[in-house]
C-alpha cells in the first residue's frame, strides 16, 4: 500500500526553501506561511442525502470489531497466508478498550478547531489515542473510519509533534461512488485537526487513492519500513 500525507503543507516546499535562505524577503515568506498553516480552518461538510456520521464509543465495541474484521478480510485475506483471525480479533478488542477512552465519551469534536492554547496541551490529556466513526445512510451503517493519534519529536514541518494516522477507512462496495468515503475523510481530518495534529497521513490501496487525492493528500517520499524476519 502507498503512504500519503495531507497536503496541508502544499506550502511546505516553499517554506523549507525559505528556511534555507536568510534573506529578509524569504523570512517574510516563511512568517506568512507559518501564520497560514497555523490558522484554524473551518471543517468541510460534504452533503450526502440521508447520511450522518457519528462518533463511535466503547458502547459500539461489538460493531467496531465486526467492521474491523470486515476491513481486514477485504484488505489482507488474499495477500497474507495463515492468519489467526480469532487472535487478531482479540487483539483489536484489547486495542479498542485501551485506546477509545470511556464508554460515553470518545473525545470527538463537534465545533470549530481548538485555539492555540488548546493545541499546546499534552495530547494524552486532551483526547484518547483513537477516534472512530460510522457513516450511516438512513440509519444503516455503510462506512467507517478512524484516526490513531500519536506524538513525535517536534520539527519545522510539524512544530507540535502531533500526528494523526488514518486507519480502517472503508465503505461497503454497494455504497461506493456516492461521496460517502469523501464525507468520512472530511470528518476524520477535522477530528485530527481538532486534536492538534499537524501531520496527517495514511496508507492507501489503489481503490481508495482517488478519494484521498481529492481531499488534498499527496505521496510521501523517503519513507521506509523494516522488512524480513522478526
Amino acid at each position: 500500500m502507498a503512504r500519503l500525507t495531507l497536503a496541508r503543507c502544499r506550502m511546505c516546499k516553499g517554506r523549507d526553501e525559505a528556511m534555507k535562505d536568510p534573506s529578509s524577503s524569504k523570512k517574510k515568506l516563511l512568517k506568512s506561511m507559518n501564520e497560514s498553516l497555523n490558522r484554524p480552518a473551518e471543517p468541510l461538510h460534504r452533503t450526502v442525502k440521508g447520511l450522518s456520521i457519528r462518533c463511535a464509543t466503547l458502547n459500539d465495541l461489538d460493531q467496531l470489531l465486526e467492521w474491523r474484521m470486515e476491513v481486514l478480510h477485504s484488505v489482507f485475506a488474499d495477500v497474507v497466508d495463515d492468519v489467526d483471525w480469532e487472535a487478531l480479533r482479540d487483539a483489536n478488542r484489547a486495542y479498542y478498550i485501551h485506546a477509545l477512552g470511556s464508554k460515553d465519551d470518545a473525545g470527538c469534536a463537534s465545533g470549530n478547531l481548538a485555539g492555540e492554547s488548546e493545541m499546546r496541551r499534552p495530547l494524552i490529556a486532551s483526547v484518547p489515542g483513537h477516534i472512530a466513526c460510522f457513516a450511516e445512510l438512513d440509519g444503516k451503517a455503510v462506512a467507517c473510519g478512524s484516526i490513531c493519534l500519536q506524538e513525535e519529536l517536534p520539527s519545522p514541518d510539524n512544530p507540535s509533534g502531533r500526528c494523526a494516522y488514518l486507519m480502517n477507512m472503508y465503505t461497503r462496495p454497494a455504497y461506493r461512488g456516492q461521496g460517502i468515503a469523501s464525507a468520512v475523510v472530511d470528518w476524520v481530518v477535522h477530528q485530527a485537526r481538532c486534536a492538534g495534529a499537524e501531520k496527517i497521513y495514511l496508507e492507501t490501496t489503489p481503490v481508495g487513492r482517488a478519494v484521498y487525492e481529492r481531499a488534498g493528500f499527496v505521496d510521501m517520499s523517503d519513507m521506509m519500513k523494516l522488512d524480513g524476519p522478526r
